[in-house]
């Protein structure tokens, strides 16, 4: 997985909670995503490359609560570049400084096997206990498929209330937000293909839903 951010607004984020913590990565609820990540994204300008000081001045202007790179070349800490503090920790030694997803970016990515149960988390706090507008974004990349895998998911105790984004066994994207009154799911259409990178973003603007893979609408739904 590439980048991920987190973000209260519609715009972009991802992150993986689970009741004391959040998760990136495998969640309770599901297995870890098998495969690439790279950057849990909130945002910094950094490096010289033109294209990529664009993307990071887009989701600072978006106020993300985490940020997160992925870009560590070592170490257990997951940094936080939202400036909100929210650093997390990385579980089980997944691999780091891989290769990324975007051609000329400076930062690397992190490599999560199922198979080891790593995963990164970021400790709860109620800002992220989000009932309202939010997105989830991530650049992911599968190492293999037919597996429920987890990308971020959030759920605070109590009547189900959290949100996730997913891949499902089908091998299509997946996500959905809960309130405690209600779940809303929306499921995409397209087959993901091991070993190719896919920007992935689930967003809610407080009445309506969106899953969206390379830009591409996978599916829509009202609240």
């Amino acid at each position: 997985r590439d980048d991920t951010l987190l973000d209260s607004q519609p715009s972009s984020a991802t992150i993986n909670l689970n009741n004391a913590d959040s998760r990136f990565s495998p969640a309770n609820t599901s297995s870890p995503l098998t495969g690439h990540v790279r950057q849990m994204r909130a945002v910094r300008l950094r490096g010289s490359n033109s294209a990529y000081k664009s993307l990071d001045a887009e989701v600072a202007a978006d106020s993300p609560l985490v940020y997160d790179r992925l870009g560590e070349p070592s170490g257990t800490t997951l940094q936080d570049s939202s400036g909100n503090g929210r650093n997390g920790t990385y579980t089980n030694a997944p691999t780091l400084a891989q290769t990324g997803a975007l051609a000329g970016d400076i930062d690397t990515a992190a490599l999560f096997a199922a198979a080891s149960s790593q995963y990164a988390s970021v400790p709860d706090d109620a800002g992220l206990s989000i009932t309202g507008a939010l997105t989830l974004e991530a650049w992911v990349k599968l190492a293999n498929l037919g597996t429920q895998r987890s990308i971020i998911e959030k759920f605070d105790a109590g009547p189900l209330a959290g949100y996730y984004l997913r891949v499902t066994a089908a091998n299509v994207l997946e996500g959905a937000t809960a309130d405690g009154a209600g779940t809303t799911v929306l499921t995409g259409t397209t087959a993901l293909v091991a070993g190719t990178w896919y920007h992935v973003a689930y967003v809610f603007d407080g009445a309506n839903h969106w899953l969206y893979i390379d830009a591409g609408q996978e599916a829509t739904a009202a609240n």
